[in-house]
């Protein structure tokens, strides 16, 4: 049974006696609506689906809705974004916290030494130094400061040996509808369970809304991070993404029923023009707090007080040609890892390939990526020299080993939507994927290289009959 609570008003109770009395959820009329303001100004207008809504970027001129014109609106929501080409010759946006830095570095002294660039730099002009971690922190820099000028020419000279200096990117370039699942939930009926599997699995993914869910031995709520509300409009549909972390989460359980799955909520951001983008919208600084918050990161900075067999991140965001490769990110993830492995286990990362259909690198799974991190390390020797180009050449080669890049398939076929790439050495089947999903049955069916990659999870700790699941080299060529 569904259970949500909302502030009281006549539309919210009708909403909610319809989900307890287990009514089938149908889109309102328009009508319904007429009087209240679209959540989803200004960047496009709601779309009311079967099982929950979402925000239809450009609705003034749906047949405008380019790369150019989504960093366009991005940038004048009080975000920094930009396009990049990348090899296919595509435009990807990438999107960052405006007037932030990320420096991640492999211990304190070196974080120290990252800070001291940024104080050489920006002089007086540096603003407030939030510590992350023991190995990370979030800077301020002068309003107007990052621009693609600083993207791909500033941020390179900043790199040093031990530590990364980088945007706070986020994650998904939203609301231009690049990443999400390959379509969105239809209810279903229950999945059986799967067999075998044992150790942790970490997923990093959307917090869950506790009371939307059943006490049943398949469901995993998040217990790090603070909870949501599935419905902040109040029209008894589930706000755009939300719930993708419980699926996520339950489906690895559902799969290896032997593994113990624990779910970190990842507090997503908003735009500043509107309260609607927050479900996946993750900023690198978001993920590196809830990273170090669930490994309990030592105080060295060297060690840390648990690990994880696998890490799976069914998110990510794209960055071409070298620019926008999320050093500070991937620094923090690898670094991580290693002081994770004193515990005698080093977690595998298993991420998200991506739904652009393209070779459009997306990352964290592009991390494997050797042309794109050749391209940044590239860059970087010509500014500062080898010694930072080669650390970055270092973390490209430990994901190569310790990580895994998840495309789709279905029937032996790689799906349209997945992205595709000799970095891509994963794959699993994404179509009609069944888990749990806050509705009348408490089950969905969805689709998406998000869906692919807890199954491509759920075989690494060994859940049985995954037949599907293909783990190596080059097995997602475009």
């Amino acid at each position: 049974m569904v259970n949500m609570t909302f502030p009281p008003s006549a539309r919210a109770v009708a909403v909610v006696a319809t989900l307890l009395c287990g009514a089938v959820a149908t889109a309102a009329p328009r009508s319904a609506h007429a009087q209240r303001p679209d959540p989803c100004a200004p960047f496009g207008h709601l779309e009311e689906l079967l099982l929950n809504d979402r925000c239809t970027f450009g609705a003034a001129d749906p047949d405008d809705v380019t790369a150019s014109n989504i960093a366009r609106e991005l940038t004048e929501s009080g975000m920094f974004a930009t396009t990049i080409e990348c090899r296919n010759g595509s435009l990807a946006v990438v999107i960052a916290r405006p007037d932030e830095l990320i420096v991640s570095a492999g211990s304190p002294s070196a974080l120290t030494a990252g800070l001291s660039v940024l104080r050489e730099t920006f002089g007086e002009g540096l603003g407030e130094i939030s510590a992350l971690n023991e190995l990370s922190a979030v800077v301020e820099v002068p309003p107007g400061t990052i621009d693609d000028d600083f993207l791909r020419n500033t941020i390179p000279s900043l790199q040093g040996q031990g530590f990364s200096i980088d945007l706070n990117y986020l994650e998904p370039a939203q609301p231009n509808n690049g990443f999400r699942p390959g379509d969105d939930p239809v209810e279903s009926a229950a999945a059986p369970m799967g067999r075998g599997g044992q150790g942790r699995v970490l997923v990093v993914d959307s917090p869950s809304q506790r009371s939307a869910h059943p006490a049943a031995p398949d469901v995993v709520i998040s217990t790090i991070g603070q909870a949501a509300i599935y419905d902040v409009g109040r029209n008894g549909y589930i706000d755009e993404d939300h719930g993708h972390g419980t699926f996520v989460a339950s489906l690895i359980k559902r799969l290896a029923p032997g593994v113990d799955v624990v779910l970190a909520g990842v507090t997503g951001e908003t735009l500043l023009r509107s309260s609607r983008w927050a479900p996946m919208m993750f900023s690198d600084a978001n993920l590196i707090n809830s990273l170090g918050n669930s490994f309990g990161l030592s105080p060295s900075g060297l060690t840390s007080h648990r690990s994880f067999d696998a890490v799976n991140l069914s998110l990510g965001g794209a960055g071409c040609d070298g620019v926008a490769a999320r050093l500070a990110l991937g620094r923090f993830m690898r670094d991580l890892a290693v002081a994770a492995s004193g515990r005698g286990v080093e977690p595998m990362y298993v991420a998200a390939a991506g739904n652009d259909g393209t070779d459009t690198p997306h990352f964290p799974a592009a991390f494997r990526d050797v042309d794109t991190m050749s391209a940044a390390a590239d860059a970087i020797a010509d500014a500062t020299g080898p010694a930072a180009a080669a650390d970055v050449q270092q973390l490209n080669a430990y994901f190569i080993e310790q990580s895994i890049a998840v495309g789709s398939w279905t029937g032996g076929v790689q799906d349209a939507f997945s992205n595709c790439g000799d970095w891509v050495n994963g794959i699993a089947a994404r179509a009609g994927v069944t888990s749990r999903y806050p509705s009348r049955t408490t089950w969905a069916r969805w689709s998406g290289t998000s869906f692919a990659t807890p199954r491509v999870s759920a075989a690494l700790v060994g859940g049985a009959g995954l037949s599907d699941v293909v783990i190596g080299a080059n097995v997602g060529p475009c």
